[in-house]
């Protein structure tokens, strides 16, 4: 939805955006503005398929800057059955009740990723809040990045987490200086499954269980290592029943080209009617999430 956010981490990935997206009232609220306007694209654009029960996943940057009641009231169409959201957590639990109760209205259910970050929230705060939302019966995971400072915390993390009775996970420290020491502080989740198993472009591989720990390793590969995840010969879905779309446009696949990287108009989107072999060797948008070895 956005590069915008309200906290500066120091692990953040996308913490080389700051520069670029200075958070003013102003720009916030054009932003805000025009995701309203992208909602009511996606909503025309699903009401031309024959798309049922669809997930929409929220992401940023930090996406409870906006009034996300606001925005999402401008998908009319009732395709939508589950909206995903990751956010830093910041705001009171109220914000995420009131947009649960909501969606509840319109038979929509909602699931939370809450991100702690803890130079800029406190634990007993965060935690606080997290049960507050269980009492609802909202689905809920617990994030958090574990780095060389923080190993104690995240043991107490995981204790909490696991007394709540929610899902968490602690994703590797994804800053450059520490690639090869993400491995000494603990990245477990008793309930782990396998998500993806991902090769990488150097013949390496690895199964991932969570795609918050995949994202945080595909970034150490590509900065540190200068490898990518290996696509080339997997058919691809996406722009047939997985849609990325970026802010304003959508990126994806077109009936006539087997790139990833057209930008299309949401207003001109339709899914393409079959997988496409990926012709490139790495993947360059959509990650794993969307490849598979069979057609």
């Amino acid at each position: 939805m956005t590069k915008l956010c309200n906290l500066k981490c120091s692990y953040c990935i996308q913490r080389n955006n700051e520069k670029k997206y200075k958070l003013t009232k102003d720009i916030i609220e054009k932003q805000e503005e025009e995701l309203f306007f992208t909602a009511g694209k996606i909503s025309s654009f699903l009401e031309r398929t024959d798309f049922h029960n669809v997930r929409l996943d929220l992401v940023g940057g930090e996406i409870s800057i906006f009034d996300l009641k606001k925005i999402i009231s401008n998908i009319k169409s009732d395709r939508i059955k589950k909206i995903f959201i990751t956010t830093n957590f910041m705001k009171d639990a109220d914000y995420y009740q009131s947009l649960s109760y909501y969606l509840k209205g319109r038979h929509i259910g909602m699931t939370i990723t809450a991100s702690f970050h803890y130079e800029f929230q406190n634990i007993d705060t965060y935690f606080s809040k997290l049960a507050c939302l269980k009492k609802t019966g909202l689905q809920l995971t617990a994030e958090i990045v574990a780095t060389t400072e923080n190993k104690e915390l995240c043991k107490e993390f995981k204790k909490r987490a696991e007394n709540l009775g929610i899902n968490y996970s602690i994703d590797g420290d994804n800053r450059s200086e520490f690639a090869y020491t993400r491995d000494n502080v603990i990245v477990d989740n008793e309930k782990k499954r396998c998500w993806r198993h991902v090769i990488f472009s150097d013949g390496t591989d690895r199964i991932y269980h969570t795609r918050s720990e995949f994202l945080s390793d595909k970034n150490i590969a590509e900065i540190d290592n200068n490898t990518r995840v290996l696509s080339h010969g997997f058919y691809c879905t996406h722009t047939k029943n997985f849609f990325y779309i970026n802010y304003n446009v959508a990126e994806g696949r077109t009936e006539n080209s087997t790139s990833c990287k057209n930008v299309i108009d949401i207003d001109a989107l339709k899914p393409i009617e079959n997988c496409s072999l990926c012709r490139e060797q790495t993947c360059s948008l959509c990650y794993p999430v969307s490849l598979t070895r069979n057609n």
